[in-house]
């Protein structure tokens, strides 16, 4: 038996006359196909008389072949992520509590489960938000506090967790495209300058025992 994705399925050797015969199929990679079918049917079958029956593809115009009964597809492709976009502003910097909206484009659809995240350069984590469904994944990144991208003004995603799956449950592929953010995250407080060795009142004659510290 051979399918419409060039597939050949063997037909086991039996000595048992039956009204059936049974194949087995295992989808393997790049065996991908819409609407699954029986394109052509070859060797050598006999009856109990015994009689050899006719295999050709007219048998094949009766509308009994698979999809004149239901639909099935093959899809072994697993999805990958083709880029990000995300809402910050071009050379800004952004502390603690600000928020930025990020999206993940995808080869195809997919659906994601509640808890998917991205990881962050910052050390921040961006929560899943919309966009199962579609090829466009919306993630939320709130500030907080401890991210840094330190004297950087570049976020970019680290990494994805959670379930993304395509339609016939092929995981995304972990691997992530080239891209920047170009904007910074600074969530640390400002130190406050000490100047010492000066007296209360007094006068700065020599640079010698002028302290500056708290940088």
């Amino acid at each position: 038996v051979i399918l419409n994705n060039d597939k050949p399925l063997p037909i086991a050797k039996s000595n048992d006359y039956k009204n059936t015969l049974t194949v087995n199929y295992k989808v393997e990679n790049n065996e991908d196909c819409k609407s699954l079918n029986v394109k052509s049917i070859s060797g050598k079958v006999i009856d109990e008389r015994p009689k050899e029956l006719t295999l050709n593809s007219n048998i094949l115009n009766t509308a009994t072949n698979i999809a004149d009964t239901r639909t099935i597809n093959i899809d072994t492709e697993v999805p990958t992520v083709t880029g990000f976009s995300s809402t910050a502003t071009a050379g800004s910097w952004y502390n603690a509590g600000k928020m930025i909206q990020i999206t993940m484009a995808c080869s195809e659809i997919v659906n994601v489960a509640d808890g998917a995240t991205l990881s962050l350069s910052s050390g921040g984590v961006a929560t899943y938000l919309s966009g199962s469904g579609s090829k466009n994944i919306v993630f939320v990144y709130n500030v907080a506090a401890g991210n840094s991208t330190g004297t950087s003004k570049s976020l970019k995603v680290t990494g994805v967790s959670g379930t993304i799956q395509d339609i016939a449950k092929n995981d995304l592929s972990s691997s992530l495209p080239s891209h920047d953010f170009p904007c910074g995250i600074d969530t640390a407080a400002p130190k406050k300058l000490t100047i010492g060795g000066i007296t209360n009142g007094g006068t700065v004659t020599s640079c010698e025992n002028l302290v500056i510290s708290g940088f």
